[in-house]
């Protein structure tokens, strides 16, 4: 009988790394199995938006209005603009570290923005304009990198504009207006090519920040 052949070392590790992914990927769809049901425990539904969410399946990849990568099967977009799901948002969704798109816009959102947004690194876009979430911008979303698109307009959010967002390399799109913002505008970094009326209707905002001199926000 012929020796058996051992697969080369890069076969076998590609092998093993296979196993490992395929041995990950059902904890890893939990962990956002279980923070979208988070989100939907925080939410009112009346029109049954998310009726199938941890019932029909338990894979979040056959929910409605949730998006996943063909080959993670991690979920990459939630997509809940207009909805009419008012409720708060759950600190929860900060375990979405694979989510690139949030949409929950046009939903009547209350409460605050949970610090734990900071913590998805891969997000391209946050849309949480046309609520009514309150309190201050998390400096926390100082960390999205990959952040694109920030759109926060027409709320009551509150404090300064954290100086933290200016290091956000990749932002595109802007918009904080119609809040009750206070301070100054930042014009360093990211805020450089941001126009002023992305800041527009926020009345106790002083204007922009004069260059060298930092920003003003004692009283805010």
């Amino acid at each position: 009988m012929a020796p058996r052949t051992l697969p080369s070392l890069p076969a076998a590790t590609a092998i093993l790394l296979l196993a490992a992914v395929a041995l990950l990927a059902p904890v890893a769809a939990n962990q956002d199995g279980d923070a979208l049901i988070a989100l939907k425990n925080g939410l009112q539904d009346p029109n049954g938006e998310l009726n199938n969410w941890g019932t029909a399946s338990v894979d979040p990849c056959a929910w409605t209005h949730v998006e996943c990568d063909d080959h993670t099967k991690r979920v990459i977009r939630l997509d809940l603009g207009f909805r009419n799901l008012p409720g708060r948002l759950a600190p929860e969704l900060g375990n979405l570290d694979q989510l690139e798109y949030m949409e929950i816009h046009a939903n009547n959102i209350q409460g605050t923005v949970p610090a734990e947004l900071g913590n998805l690194k891969n997000l391209i876009a946050l849309d949480l304009y046309n609520n009514k979430l309150s309190g201050r911008i998390p400096a926390s979303l100082g960390e999205l990198q990959s952040l694109k698109y920030l759109r926060m307009e027409n709320n009551t959010l509150s404090g300064p504009i954290p100086r933290e967002l200016v290091g956000l390399s990749n932002l595109m799109i802007l918009n904080l207006s119609y809040n009750d913002l206070c301070g100054t505008i930042p014009r360093s970094g990211a805020f450089q090519n941001i126009p002023l009326t992305s800041f527009a209707n926020n009345p106790r905002l002083k204007g922009p920040e004069v260059p060298g001199a930092g920003g003003d926000n004692d009283d805010c």
